[in-house]
Formats: structure tokens, C-alpha cells, sequence
């Protein structure tokens, strides 16, 4: 069986894309050790969940929520300062 081209590996799985997450963060300045630290798990973690990379889980899910004070699912939404290609992230990337 042949492999994929990156091409269409791309189209499958498309990129990741940032999360609200990552602003809120930088909006009430947690770090991302300082919001590891508070939910008892690693900083790479955290990242991974800003990137839109991976979704914590269920009792990471509930501590956000109660240190932001705002539903999980809003946390996690793509940012639209990111995806829409003319925020800060988008002008960093030209």
C-alpha cells in the first residue's frame, strides 16, 4: 500500500487551529506555567490546548472553567484573531 502525500494528509487532517484559550490567558496573565501550576498538569499540556492541538480532559475541562469563569466550550473555540487571517498571529506569519 502506497503512503499518502503530505497534500492530501492535509486535507484529512487538517492544521490545528489556536484557540480563545490563549488570549484569555494573556488577557488576565496566566503564563502558561502559572495555569499548569494551578491545574496540576504540565505546561506542555496547556500549550497543546491553546493550539486547539488536544481538549483536556474532563477534570482539566472543570478547572479552566471554574479559573476563568467561562464555559470550557468558549474557551476552546477557534480565536478569531488567529483564523481569520488578518489578526496578530496571521500578520507575524507574512
Amino acid at each position: 500500500m502506497q503512503r499518502k502525500s503530505t497534500r492530501e494528509e492535509s486535507s484529512i487532517h487538517p492544521s490545528p487551529t489556536p484557540t480563545r484559550l490563549r488570549a484569555v490567558c494573556r488577557e488576565r496573565g496566566y503564563s502558561l506555567r502559572r495555569l499548569a501550576r494551578e491545574l496540576d498538569t504540565s505546561p506542555e499540556a496547556v500549550r497543546a490546548w491553546q493550539a486547539g492541538e488536544n481538549r483536556p480532559q474532563r477534570r482539566n475541562a472543570r478547572a479552566l472553567q471554574a479559573v476563568f469563569g467561562m464555559p470550557v466550550d468558549e474557551l476552546l473555540k477557534p480565536d478569531p484573531e488567529t483564523t481569520n487571517g488578518d489578526g496578530p498571529e496571521a500578520r507575524r506569519r507574512h
